[in-house]
């Protein structure tokens, strides 16, 4: 369960204070699919950012599972981070590695340095990693530079890398929005699919009303910081 507590957020620019988030209380149940929807400057990114501790907030609270992920610091805020995937517009993935790569490096927050300088992975992450690129149909590509592949082949990856990391909760910041009608339809209905197999918390930012219509277990409106619906 997340549970967020009048949480605020804003930001300085040549002399004026923006709101982004402006003092938003939620619970969200384990296991549902939200959309939050809203116009660009609503306050949805930062708010994703806020939930898995990519950005400081200036005052509330967000809970993951009673823990509190606003507060916590080192080691204690990478064990809350590590049940939250995060999947993004741009894919954010390393274009000349190979799928294969994208996926395991989702295990180098918890590997030695050594191991990290040269990207030595073990059987088992290996193993795992190849389980889950054909869950998301894309084992066939395994060797494939990330570069080469198409937009909706591209955030399959980004899935996978996230699954790798046995996550309980996937954000998606406009996981679509680059992508053509029939690829955003099939990374949205596997992104369901993984919420119904795995009992995932997903919590996906949007401009489209018919996919958050469509896909949405619920429906959270944003405006200026604020929540709206």
């Amino acid at each position: 369960m997340i549970e967020i507590i009048n949480l605020r957020k804003g930001y300085k620019s040549n002399g004026k204070y923006t709101i982004a988030v402006g003092g938003i209380s939620l619970t969200i149940p384990e296991g549902k699919f939200i959309s939050v929807i809203g116009p660009s400057g609503a306050g949805k990114s930062t708010l994703l950012r806020l939930i898995n501790g990519m950005i400081q907030a200036d005052a509330g609270s967000v809970r993951i599972d009673g823990e509190d992920i606003t507060s916590a610091k080192g080691k204690r805020k990478r064990k809350i981070q590590r049940k939250i995937g995060m999947i993004f517009q741009d894919f954010c993935l390393v274009r000349n590695s190979t799928v294969l790569q994208n996926v395991l490096n989702a295990c180098l927050a918890e590997m030695h340095l050594f191991s990290v300088l040269f990207g030595i992975f073990s059987a088992k992450n290996k193993e795992k990693a190849v389980k889950i690129l054909e869950r998301v149909g894309m084992a066939d590509q395994i060797d494939q530079p990330a570069v080469s592949l198409s937009g909706g082949e591209q955030q399959r990856i980004a899935i996978a890398r996230a699954i790798m990391q046995e996550g309980k909760i996937l954000l998606a910041d406009e996981p679509v929005a680059s992508l053509d009608p029939v690829n955003a339809n099939s990374i949205l209905n596997l992104m369901k699919s993984l919420q119904n197999e795995k009992n995932m918390t997903v919590i996906m930012n949007s401009h489209n009303v018919e996919q958050a219509l469509k896909y949405s277990d619920w429906i959270i409106g944003m405006n200026s910081g604020r929540v709206v619906y």
